[in-house]
This record gives C-alpha cells, sequence and structure tokens, in this order.
C-alpha cells in the first residue's frame, strides 16, 4: 500500500470514507474486508484485485510473505521497477495479472517454479530479457500473454511441452521462431 503512492488511488485509499465493496485499506476493519483483497476461511489473503486503480510504485518484496496468495490483479495502473523475485516463493499463485503497467528487467527465474500458475499476463510492459527454457516447468499454463514488452529471443521449444497452454501471445516484441 505505501509503495504504491496510496492517496492517489481511485478506488478505496485510507482517505475514502466509503467503498462501493469493502472497506478502505487501512480501515481497523479486518485486511480480509478492505476492498479488493480476498481472503480464506483462516483470513490468509488469496487475491489482491487492484486493477486500474492509479496504483504508482513498485511491487514491494513483501508482497512474497503472502503464502496463500494465488491471484495478483493489478493491471491498468502505473507500476514500475522489476517484478520482484520473490513473487516465485508463492507456491500458490495462479494468476499473475500485471498487464499495461511500467515494469522493467526480466521476467525473474523464480516465476519458471510456480507450478500452479495458469495465468502469465505482462502485455504492455517494458521487460527485456528472454523467456526461459524452464519455462516447461509451468505445466498447469494455459494463457501467457507478453505482447508490446522488449522480450527477445527464440522462443523456447519447451512450450510445446505445456499440454494445458490455450493461449500464447507476443506481438511487438523481439522473439523469433
Amino acid at each position: 500500500y505505501f509503495a504504491t503512492s496510496q492517496s492517489e488511488w481511485t478506488h478505496c485509499g485510507h482517505l475514502d470514507v466509503e467503498c462501493a465493496t469493502g472497506s478502505p485499506f487501512l480501515s481497523p476493519n479486518s485486511v480480509c474486508d478492505w476492498s479488493g483483497v480476498e481472503c480464506s476461511v483462516d483470513a490468509s489473503v488469496t487475491a489482491l484485485h487492484l486493477d486500474n486503480n492509479n496504483l504508482d510504485g513498485y511491487l514491494p518484496i513483501e508482497i512474497g510473505h503472502l503464502s496463500a496468495l494465488k491471484e495478483i490483479d493489478m493491471d491498468s495502473n502505473k507500476l514500475f521497477g522489476p517484478l520482484p523475485s520473490e513473487l516465485g516463493l508463492l507456491p500458490m499463485l495462479e494468476v499473475i495479472d500485471l498487464d499495461n503497467n511500467l515494469l522493467i528487467g526480466s521476467i525473474p527465474e523464480s516465476l519458471y517454479s510456480l507450478t500452479s500458475l495458469r495465468v502469465l499476463d505482462l502485455d504492455y510492459n517494458y521487460l527485456t530479457g528472454s523467456i526461459s527454457d524452464d519455462i516447461s516447468a509451468l505445466t498447469s499454463l494455459f494463457f501467457i500473454q507478453l505482447d508490446f514488452n522488449d522480450i527477445e529471443g527464440t522462443i523456447p521449444s519447451e512450450l510445446g511441452s505445456l499440454s494445458n497452454l490455450d493461449y500464447f501471445s507476443a506481438l511487438s516484441t523481439r522473439l523469433v521462431g
């Protein structure tokens, strides 16, 4: 929250008195009642739905402490900086939806250990580097979208081993193959 220009949030920042759904961030209510946060029955955070909310900042490394997190949906914001490698510490993570931000750097190698990952949506950022051959470990992956990034290199043949992969798009990148 503090890493993303909280006073500028479009929906349910700490200065909002009311929210359409849930409570404002940092309200005295449980974090599970905050707008855009979903929790399990044991009050572990399982999803962050903060898309199109004028988040302006970086994804903090502390996101790796949300061990029950299954979904990160923060597309259409102004998040910048690299994807934290700590995302790879989230074994239950199924959805990374961070398209239409200002993210830089390469896809961290640690993401290739997320065997539960089903959706990797990173289009419209400024990502560089290549797609690792280790993508073959993402056996649950069915959607990957990398359009409009500076990713380069050869599309790994290992993508062909992903039997659940239904959609792959890398328009306007420097990938070949």
